[in-house]
């Protein structure tokens, strides 16, 4: 196996844990710092192994968590409203701009839009 693909697996399994060290965070605002650095690491993961798509989700991830992260933000309907339109773009452009196909993006896409309405 290529050493480069070895390091990129290893980046992503270090993002699952800061990803599954987050739900141990007692404040919001260490829970979305945790968030971010997970999906900023998945982010650099997916990139490594050229998954355009996956990159491009985890960028919002990491938009999403740092937007939530100000809580006088947050609490903002118009805040939910940007982020929806916001990964609605995404999705677009990762429609447009990769040979990804439609339905592995529309679960990616619907776990997003899910973790957004929870957050």
């Amino acid at each position: 196996m290529n050493t480069y693909i070895i390091i990129a697996q290893a980046v992503g399994i270090i993002a699952m844990c800061m990803i599954i060290l987050s739900q141990q965070c007692r404040s919001n605002r260490n829970y979305f710092i945790c968030q971010e650095i997970g999906g900023g690491l998945f982010m650099l993961s997916y990139a490594m192994l050229g998954a355009w798509g996956g990159t491009l989700m985890n960028v919002y991830g990491a938009i999403r968590c740092e937007i939530l992260r100000h809580s006088k933000i947050a609490k903002s309907k118009w805040t939910l409203i940007f982020l929806l339109l916001l990964l609605t773009v995404i999705c677009a452009a990762v429609l447009l701009l990769t040979a990804e196909k439609w339905y592995y993006l529309f679960f990616a896409a619907f776990a997003q839009y899910c973790g957004t309405f929870s957050m």
